[in-house]
């Protein structure tokens, strides 16, 4: 579920189509990314229809760089971003969430400040996280380098959308974290918490993590 980002998992390269089928071919996988959605537009889709007629066992959640791009504080995208994991939870009572921060992205100079909005947006979505239906996954540190520049090798000219080894790192990455999960059965459904009330950090890390 996403925008953009996600969308490009079913292009052929530089998009993220063969690695996806050499990764996660294995597994019936339904792409719900679509270019330029804002988080709130994601949830209008899973409101209209998108999310209904199937029982998903994981959905993989990537969303807010529009936002950011669009120059949505950090605390905007974070409250949006409850409010579609909140909506999945409802959808999908049974899945796990799998949760991604907003990824790296060089606005140095049209935006000056999206670096320090997107670290708020993912230190406040990480309260989401709390290692029974929402899980952590975090390989943005894969995608910089050493001075927190990103990677040119693993994105796209943009400096936006990953290129094929990108989406190679994001596989590596998420391919563990898949077979753990559906490996094991999910928790039993209880009454509803709020889930603005956790404030549990545990993040499940993929075997390619640093």
């Amino acid at each position: 579920v996403g925008d953009s980002i996600t969308d490009l998992w079913q292009h052929p390269r530089p998009g993220g189509k063969e690695v996806a089928e050499r990764y996660f071919g294995k597994w019936n996988t339904l792409n719900l990314g679509v270019m330029g959605d804002l988080v709130e537009n994601i949830i209008w889709r899973l409101e209209n229809g998108e999310a209904d007629g199937y029982a998903a066992k994981v959905v993989m959640v990537l969303a807010g760089t529009n936002n950011i791009g669009k120059g949505a504080s950090g605390e905007e995208v974070a409250a949006a971003t409850e409010r579609l994991v909140e909506l999945l939870r409802t959808k999908h009572p049974e899945a796990r969430i799998v949760l991604l921060p907003i990824l790296p992205r060089d606005d140095r100079r049209k935006s000056p400040d999206a670096a320090a909005r997107i670290a708020t947006a993912n230190e406040l979505s990480r309260k989401l996280v709390d290692g029974k239906t929402v899980f952590g996954l975090d390989f943005s540190r894969q995608l910089v380098g050493a001075d927190g520049a990103i990677d040119a090798a693993l994105f796209k000219k943009d400096r936006l959308h990953l290129n094929a080894s990108g989406y190679g790192v994001w596989a590596g990455a998420a391919l563990p974290v898949f077979e753990k999960l559906l490996a094991t059965p999910p928790p039993p459904l209880l009454p509803e918490e709020p889930i603005s009330e956790k404030h549990v950090d545990k993040t499940l890390k993929g075997e390619t993590q640093p």
